[in-house]
């Protein structure tokens, strides 16, 4: 701040004609120099910064018995995926490919939790926007495609299955906006959380991501479901995860499609969630 303003100081005298001596003459060099050596020290810390984001933290070897896993498969007990989406449906998955199966293994180099033996303490539950999240002690379910009903009901068929698990967040709503049913949409998250408490689970939502492709409407429309989605959870004491935050007009963090989450968007995405999920754990300890 000082080298620019002394800098501007300098420039002015120029233009008014004024006589300058060898010192100042002098010193306008030496600030030119210190210019240069702050810029080329913060572009190579920010080149430092740029490649300890992208370098992904699975490159130390995970310690053997760590129970995050991730399956991706058709809905629980479902049949595989319709050709068609139509909005009354209440099950099923838009015929996208399936997720591949992704790497098992902690967000973080250290182990903290359950052997692989041991059933799952929280499941995540999404679209392909999950695909590749990994939280510590939970196992990470996508369905490529899937509308809140399809989640609603993978969620119950999970929670069955596995009736020792306490937590299950859900990601998902973007695949609705299409819709453009926004009273419909708030009434089927309404429904999936009331159905997720009935269950006698904890229930977190992860918020929607602010693609950078969006146009206007639906890029406003996605806006207002993130306003209503946290407004709704605080109200109701459910936690809530503000990726929009996080994401907001940083495209870097999404693949070339500007819709889903590259590795280092996957890897904060999963970050968020093992922060709330972490406090929440603490709150009820």
């Amino acid at each position: 701040m000082f080298v620019s303003c002394f800098s501007s100081y300098i420039n002015h005298i120029k233009t008014k004609n004024i006589l300058l001596c060898p010192i100042f003459l002098h010193f306008q060099t030496f600030l030119k120099m210190l210019q240069g050596a702050t810029r080329a020290a913060l572009k190579s810390r920010m080149r430092l910064l740029s490649r300890r984001l992208s370098t992904p933290s699975a490159a130390s070897p995970p310690a053997a018995g760590v129970a995050v896993t991730a399956a991706t498969s058709p809905l629980p007990g479902g049949s595989p995926p319709s050709s068609a989406v139509s909005p009354a449906r209440a099950t099923g998955v838009t015929p996208t490919p399936a997720c591949s199966p992704a790497a098992t293994g902690p967000l973080t180099s250290a182990a903290r939790s359950r052997g692989r033996g041991d059933p799952p303490g929280s499941f995540v539950v999404g679209t392909s926007m999950v695909r590749h999240v990994r939280v510590d002690g939970s196992r990470t379910f996508c369905h490529p495609g899937a509308l809140i009903r399809d989640i609603t009901n993978s969620a119950h068929q999970l929670s069955l299955r596995n009736p020792s698990t306490h937590t299950i967040i859900v990601h998902a709503g973007v695949n609705d906006l299409k819709f453009q049913q926004s009273e419909t949409l708030k009434k089927d998250f309404i429904t999936l959380i009331h159905s997720i408490k009935q269950l006698d689970k904890q229930c977190i939502i992860s918020g929607p991501l602010p693609s950078p492709r969006f146009g206007d409407i639906k890029f406003s429309r996605l806006r207002q479901l993130h306003i209503w989605l946290k407004g709704h959870c605080l109200s109701n004491n459910i936690p809530y995860v503000d990726n929009f935050t996080t994401f907001f007009n940083r495209p870097n963090l999404f693949k070339p499609d500007g819709i889903h989450p590259n590795q280092t968007g996957s890897q904060l995405l999963s970050m968020n969630i093992e922060l709330t999920l972490r406090s929440v754990k603490l709150l009820s300890d």
